[in-house]
């Protein structure tokens, strides 16, 4: 679970806060740095596991094969229509907040995937 939280962590602070209004543009940049962020935290973290480069980048290639961004999108953008334009573009808790549960989850999905990979090369 540490890990997953650590994840959560480096996502957050990993995307360019100031984003504008929730257009389509918007939404393409704050989705497109989102993922970014969450999948670079996902590497970091990766990047300590005693186990090969190879099985490394098997499971940083499933993890983002399984991940659906258009559910993502669908899931979390009604979260930003509460909120105006210039809220989004100034607060940053507003885009953790919109998104951060959405994906916990799907981290919490992947422990499997992570166990599958990674767990059997683990040198104890």
């Amino acid at each position: 679970m540490k890990f997953y939280l650590l994840l959560f962590f480096l996502f957050i602070f990993s995307f360019n806060t100031a984003l504008s209004a929730p257009s389509e543009e918007a939404k393409k940049a704050i989705y497109d740095q989102v993922t970014e962020g969450y999948f670079r935290g996902i590497q970091m973290s990766v990047a300590n596991v005693p186990v090969s480069a190879e099985m490394k980048n098997q499971f940083i290639a499933k993890y983002k094969q399984n991940f659906n961004k258009q559910d993502f999108i669908n899931k979390t953008y009604p979260c930003f229509m509460q909120y105006t334009d210039e809220q989004i573009a100034t607060d940053p808790k507003i885009i953790s907040g919109c998104v951060s549960n959405y994906l916990i989850d799907y981290s919490k999905q992947q422990q499997a995937l992570f166990v599958e990979l990674v767990a059997p090369q683990r040198t104890y």
